[in-house]
């Protein structure tokens, strides 16, 4: 299975519903404790033990980004990733954690639902990221991320701000 597959199956496991996902249960269900704790050059550390797994987030990032952390950690324990530890930095680009990264896009910004607000805010294409990103709880860059992943392209307004454009038939932002 792809990792968008696995975020997909949590949506019809636990029935999500709304937006921002609230990733709290979905921890709960599967019995893993949730520490808000300063991690020194970690971003976040999950310990898969049998009886109570243990997901670590650093609590000097920003909200959207510890949401962002927490779903990552939550991907490398759903997905067949076989470590007993993980201990996430920005820097890593190995294939899990590029899993990872997939599986906490999808659950944080499902693709249906991602498609749906962008055509909802077209006509606010000065601030479509900004509502976008409020609306899922994620920041910016994740979106952006996100965003080009499937398939849309990023365009500067001569300011350096971003904007929606219409390009070969994708849309950029």
């Amino acid at each position: 299975m792809r990792p968008e597959d696995y975020a997909r199956s949590l949506f019809h496991l636990l029935d999500i519903t709304s937006t921002p996902v609230d990733l709290e249960p979905i921890c709960k269900y599967f019995n893993i404790a949730v520490k808000r704790v300063d991690l020194a050059l970690v971003l976040g550390v999950l310990i898969k033990d049998r009886i109570m797994p243990v997901i670590a987030v650093n609590k000097n990032m920003t909200l959207p980004r510890q949401r962002f952390t927490l779903a990552h950690e939550l991907g490398h324990f759903i997905m067949p990733h076989n470590s007993p530890i993980f201990a996430c930095r920005d820097a890593q680009v190995n294939r899990w954690e590029r899993e990872a990264n997939r599986f906490a896009g999808e659950l944080l910004m499902p693709q249906p639902l991602v498609a749906r607000l962008w055509r909802k805010y077209e006509d606010n294409p000065e601030h479509r990221m900004d509502i976008l990103a409020a609306r899922l709880s994620v920041s910016g860059q994740a979106l952006a991320i996100r965003l080009r992943g499937l398939g849309f392209a990023l365009a500067e307004d001569g300011s350096g701000n971003e904007r929606a454009t219409r390009d070969g038939g994708k849309l950029a932002i």
